[in-house]
């Protein structure tokens, strides 16, 4: 037997009960509470890989002139994506190990589910006036454990623009209301 084939005995591989059965609470919520920090570090790092092959898209594979410009630039995105997709692994392998201790942080939501939608990156600039983007949602990566005044000046940018597209989807559904409401005493 080799050391590196012998199971290192934390919280997470005893499970909850054995943890609350041999008072070993505190090292339980601890455990968690880092799965959880290292799920918000890996959204955090998603979300800045994402705007960076945004701005690849937009500024290098669109711009190329040539093919062997246009190849090189979408190396560069691919290279990019291989980091996205590490970051979701991560991710993902942080969120399985937090549902076996989800007990330790009752407190605590469960962590959702990383999809490939989630990591979809829309490139195109639309106007007010396109149609087709008047139900669009924000994936869920992109409001996940934000914190005011957290991240590059993009992210804050990107973080108004949908605010003001959700009230301005509120208001009209509001107005939707009244309408239906007006015409049904009518």
């Amino acid at each position: 037997m080799f050391p590196e084939d012998v199971n290192i005995m934390l919280p997470l591989t005893l499970g909850w009960t054995w943890c609350l059965y041999h008072g070993a609470k505190s090292l339980a919520v601890k455990e968690a509470k880092l799965r959880v920090a290292q799920a918000h570090d890996a959204i955090h790092k998603i979300r800045l890989a994402l705007g960076f092959k945004s701005s690849l898209i937009r500024t290098r594979v669109r711009t190329a002139k040539s093919q062997k410009t246009k190849k090189s630039a979408w190396s560069s995105v691919h290279g990019v994506d291989a980091g996205v997709q590490e970051h979701a692994r991560v991710y993902s392998l942080a969120r399985d190990m937090f549902d076996v201790l989800e007990d330790a942080l009752p407190s605590q939501e469960s962590l959702p589910e990383l999809t490939k939608a989630d990591m979809k990156v829309q490139t195109l600039v639309l106007g007010s006036n396109e149609q087709g983007q008047r139900n669009e949602q924000l994936p869920w990566i992109w409001t996940f454990g934000i914190q005011e005044n957290n991240g590059p000046h993009w992210f804050a940018e990107l973080q108004r623009v949908h605010w003001l597209r959700a009230k301005a989807q509120l208001e009209r559904w509001m107005e939707e209301e009244c309408t239906i409401k007006n015409e049904a005493h009518w």
